[in-house]
């Protein structure tokens, strides 16, 4: 390893750790994006280091926030910044050949002139590990009473009984059914869309679908009877080749289920009578439970009164450890909760029957060991009272206990069968390591006084655990380090364990039912069950889901791929400050240092050097004209790119945020640093380069040094921020108009700060709509058939906000919300009602209360922490840009950034301390140097003890 490097760093929103000085960095796309954009020769050096770059799960490219809006343009910027070979891995894509095409297209524009460009291979690979066997929980045979029965019951019988109560018990035991997937398929659907490719069936549901065939065709068991058919295909036995047998292997039972499919889809499409009898039995299956579960049902209720038969089954047929998802914080915990419940129950319950007292009489025991402790103490005290003598030698004759065996070594061993037998009680799978658990209960316990880790500590006991994004760091690594062990057999989670973390399991459980829960989601969570080398197939469960969510996530394809906006204004002054912005002089030297280390300037320009003006150059012209939208859209989206391109150009000329020569000037470092809140932060920016904001703040108090004045300024300032920047929307279902001020809704802005702002939108639109009518067919923006309505040119707008059920622009322009930088002040619905922005950040402010944002602003308690704490972010990147640019004496520099000689707190701080402290969480800074050549700062590393 090389002199002070290090074998690996990290890099996320939490942790930064060794990021420029290691030799495996591991990162996330949206921080990787910013090292390969800095300016920083530091950067730019590293970056020009790398050899290789694997990207995971890629198909993220689909991705959304949880306000809807598209966040995967970050993978497409990386695959096109990216100066070396990659290797790019997915398990759910279906135009996985579209994808090539475009990395293709975009390696072939990578490299300089006379340089050759890479090649992208394809490699594909359509089997999984281990096979997954589906079912359904039988809901019908788990009623609320029967639970409150088997809650009561011991769970485990050591008598004989009769052969009629077994049989009755295993009934009611077996509360899983498992099913072949084509008993969910619709006849109508099949004949449209055919058998969805990456549809692999287990031997159990192969042999099971051609013993149905069979039965209602001879000419299937003549053709494809298993003995014969593998016989003739396969390998014989070489040790008894006269018996018949033959080695089968995974490919040979894909040749047998393809033959069969074909003559499935044979009778599909020329014998409905037979096809008709398939889908008959196929149904018979599961027809009773797909039938209760397609009318309405409570589905909370029914998991919580369904989940510990379920879990019992799982237990007894060894299908434990379990990962039963949910994407509900609340569900989760309280299901896990429930089972810890009812396994104390049956533990009590079972200490106070007779055959534990008659197995284990702790109060014999109590008493033996009693009287063995006098015992032990009568011997010390005689021992005491002897005399030291001494023989003729002078040897002390000391008193020497008899060795006699301990009176506690049977009752010791008693204790160790009791601890034993109370193992049934719990959920615990095979576990290697005591230590590790002793560890992990130990560094958990320091965060004693969150309820989440108190909860754990308890749940753990029983080998139980639940696991969301409202855990912190050290909650969310204790879960999953016990789960891999084996200390717990069953895990509840959202959506956080299905991708990125290597949890295998036996059997994975889908709870409920929630709006997130998608074909892909389902692809990636059902993706965990079944563990390389210990299980030959998983078992999937669905446990509380209706019928056509079941069908819909059985019998969709794989997700298709689709380009996102490829960049927006302030990515643009991103890229165009990556590729020519100015250096400072100690930047200068530093990247003279790194252009001759290691022996000197090259004569040939390495391709991977981004240190290289030119090959930033490339790198920046590949991205802007190989997105991958191009690929997925129309062809038209090029000229429309170009235009935009344009566009953006000349708003930041207009903004003076760029020279003529196209060097970032004035407010572009402020601009790049708030690019992430684009399109806020160009309005903030103009109403500051406006001085709408000063004025309006000295307007309106005009002594700052009054408690209650700055108290009131702070307030408006967090206002004015909440209507740029945040785009939460109120339900116009709830809204009361006549009594708005009893609402949770933003009031209206100030005048001032409303016209300015009305301003910038109108400037922004007629510089947009002029570019566009450039890159537009026969220079009309209007939709030819809107048009008929009486529709204009002249009566297009960009900048009204209203949500239309149709375009009103030409179809070729395929207008994105996010191509054009507006922040509506007024937003209204296709019928011309207002639509309100809710006030969770103005209200918080006021009142830093985690349960007033769901009763009163009625967001999640999965969304409330991530709203808040992109607020506080926001804040605090203001606060240092303002700090950097702003003199320390001005207003605005005292109210956001504050007065540390005076030991007054700015928004940003007093913002982060009622959010940390309303949901407790704790503070640490760590010095670090941001990516920036201009500015040396302390950053908060936000290590992320939320909810």
């Amino acid at each position: 390893m090389s002199s002070g490097k290090v074998l690996y760093g990290i890099f996320n929103n939490e942790i930064i750790d060794n990021v420029l000085n290691c030799q495996v960095l591991v990162t996330i796309p949206e921080c990787f994006e910013q090292i390969l954009l800095s300016s920083d020769p530091r950067c730019q050096s590293f970056v020009s280091r790398i050899k290789y770059v694997i990207l995971d799960e890629v198909h993220c490219i689909n991705q959304k926030d949880t306000q809807g809006r598209s966040i995967g343009d970050v993978w497409e910027h990386i695959f096109l910044l990216i100066r070396c070979p990659f290797l790019a891995l997915s398990a759910t894509i279906s135009n996985i050949n579209e994808l090539k095409e475009w990395l293709k297209s975009a390696e072939c524009a990578k490299p300089l002139e006379g340089l050759p460009a890479r090649e992208v291979e394809l490699i594909t690979y359509d089997e999984r590990w281990s096979e997954l066997e589906l079912s359904l929980q039988r809901l019908s045979v788990c009623s609320k009473d029967s639970v409150s029965e088997e809650n009561g019951r011991e769970s485990k019988q050591e008598n004989t009984e009769s052969k009629k109560e077994d049989e009755s018990k295993a009934d009611w035991n077996d509360v899983v059914q498992y099913f072949n997937p084509f008993a969910v398929y619709k006849l109508e659907k099949l004949r449209m869309f055919g058998i969805p490719a990456d549809q692999r069936l287990t031997a159990r549901q192969i042999l099971e679908l051609y013993e149905f065939m069979a039965n209602i065709d001879d000419s299937v068991k003549k053709d494809f009877e298993p003995t014969k058919y593998f016989t003739q295909l396969c390998r014989v036995d070489e040790k008894s080749p006269d018996s018949g047998a033959a080695w089968l292997n995974r490919k040979d039972l894909r040749q047998f289920e393809n033959a069969l499919k074909n003559r499935f889809v044979q009778w599909m499409n020329e014998d409905k009578t037979k096809i008709d009898k398939i889908f008959e039995i196929l149904e018979k299956e599961v027809g009773e439970e797909f039938e209760k579960r397609s009318k309405p049902y409570d589905m909370r209720k029914s998991a919580l009164n369904n989940i510990l038969p379920l879990i019992d089954q799982l237990k007894r047929k060894e299908q434990l450890p379990a990962l039963c998802f949910n994407d509900d914080r609340d569900i989760c915990e309280k299901l896990a909760k429930h089972i810890f419940n009812e396994l104390k129950k049956r533990e009590e319950t079972y200490k106070a029957s007779p055959e534990f007292q008659k197995k284990y009489n702790l109060k014999a025991e109590e008493k033996a060991l009693k009287l063995a402790k006098r015992k032990r103490d009568e011997e010390e005290r005689a021992a005491k009272r002897k005399s030291k003598r001494v023989d003729e030698d002078g040897n002390e004759d000391r008193f020497e206990k008899d060795d006699m065996p301990e009176d506690g070594d049977a009752f010791a061993l008693m204790k160790i069968r009791m601890r034993e037998d109370l193992e049934r009680f719990k959920l615990c799978c095979r576990w290697s390591d005591e230590d590790i658990y002793n560890r992990c209960i130990e560094k958990l316990s320091k965060k004693i006084k969150r309820p989440e880790a108190r909860s754990l500590l308890t749940l753990f006991e029983r080998g139980i655990g639940f696991h969301h994004d409202g855990l912190s760091n050290a909650e969310r690594s204790a879960v999953e380090v016990l789960f891999r062990r084996g200390f717990l057999g069953i895990v509840f989670s959202t959506s956080t364990l299905a991708l990125g973390m290597n949890l295998p399991c036996k059997t994975v459980i889908f709870g409920i039912d929630t709006p997130k829960l998608n074909p892909l989601q389902f692809r990636q969570m059902s993706g965990r069950a079944g563990r390389r080398g210990f299980d030959p197939a998983g078992t999937v469960i669905f446990m509380s889901l209706p019928t056509n969510k079941i069908r819909r996530l059985l019998t969709a394809s794989l997700a298709t791929l689709r380009g996102n906006v490829p960049f927006t204004t302030a990515f643009l002054l991103r890229l165009i400050s990556f590729v020519n912005g100015e250096l400072s002089k100690e930047q200068q030297k530093l990247l003279k240092n790194a252009r001759t280390q290691g022996g000197g300037k090259s004569s040939k320009i390495d391709n991977n050097d981004v240190l290289n003006e030119e090959v930033r150059r490339k790198a920046a012209l590949t991205l802007l004209k190989v997105p991958f939208v191009l690929q997925t859209h129309n062809r038209n989206f090029s000229n429309l790119l170009r235009f935009l391109t344009f566009f953006y150009v000349q708003l930041l000329r207009r903004m003076q945020l760029l020279d003529e020569k196209c060097i970032p000037r004035g407010f572009a470092h402020f601009a790049l640093h708030l690019s992430q809140y684009d399109p806020g932060s160009l309005v903030f920016i103009h109403i500051l380069q406006t001085g709408v904001l000063h004025r309006y703040i000295h307007n309106t108090y005009d002594d700052l040094y009054h408690e209650d004045n700055r108290t009131k300024a702070k307030e408006d300032i967090i206002f004015i921020l909440a209507h740029i920047f945040t785009q939460k929307l109120v339900s116009l279902n709830i809204v009361d108009e006549q009594n708005l001020e009893k609402e949770s809704v933003l009031p209206a802005l100030p005048t001032s700060i409303e016209d300015s702002i009305n301003e910038y939108n109108k400037s922004v639109e007629e510089l947009a709509l002029a570019s566009l009518q450039l890159g537009s067919i026969n220079r009309r923006l209007e939709n030819p058939i809107i048009a008929l309505s009486g529709c204009t040119e002249e009566s297009l707008h960009l900048s009204k906000g209203q949500i239309d059920f149709a375009s009103v622009f030409n179809s070729d322009l395929q207008l994105d919300e996010r191509f054009i930088p507006f922040v509506y002040i007024d937003r209204f619905d296709h019928r011309g009602r207002k639509i309100y922005k809710n006030s969770y950040a103005l209200d918080f402010w006021r009142n830093p209360d985690a349960d007033a944002l769901v009763t009163r602003n009625r967001l999640s308690v999965a969304e409330r922490w991530y709203l808040i704490n992109e607020f506080s972010k926001l804040l605090s990147d203001i606060a240092i840009g303002i700090d950097s640019i702003a003199n320390k004496r001005d207003d605005l520099h005292k109210l956001i950034v504050g007065v540390p000689a005076e030991e007054r707190l700015g928004i940003a701080d007093e913002y982060e301390d009622k959010f940390r402290k309303a949901f407790n969480m704790k503070r640490r800074f760590v010095e670090e140097k941001t990516g920036d050549a201009e500015t040396s700062e302390k950053k908060e590393l936000n290590i992320q003890e939320n909810e």
